[in-house]
């Protein structure tokens, strides 16, 4: 089943990545300041640089369908 929006990950710089809905009905800020409260979370990458992974939350609720449709 085809769930319609997907997500997108973007790579800020060398130690930051965002994970945003893709279509979500605002744009998310990758500043740091996004009104959708994102989760950060740092991550030691195998050379042993820290990367912070920022996961942002969707507007428009496409996380209570995924885990309804067991994607999540």
């Amino acid at each position: 089943m085809a769930l319609g929006k997907g997500w997108w990950s973007t790579e800020v710089d060398d130690t930051n990545v965002h994970t945003h809905p893709d279509d979500d009905l605002i744009e998310h800020d990758l500043d740091g300041n996004c009104v959708c409260l994102p989760e950060v979370e740092a991550i030691e990458r195998g050379d042993g640089e820290i990367v912070f992974l920022t996961h942002h939350h969707s507007i428009d609720g496409r996380e209570a369908q995924e885990v309804k449709h067991g994607v999540g």
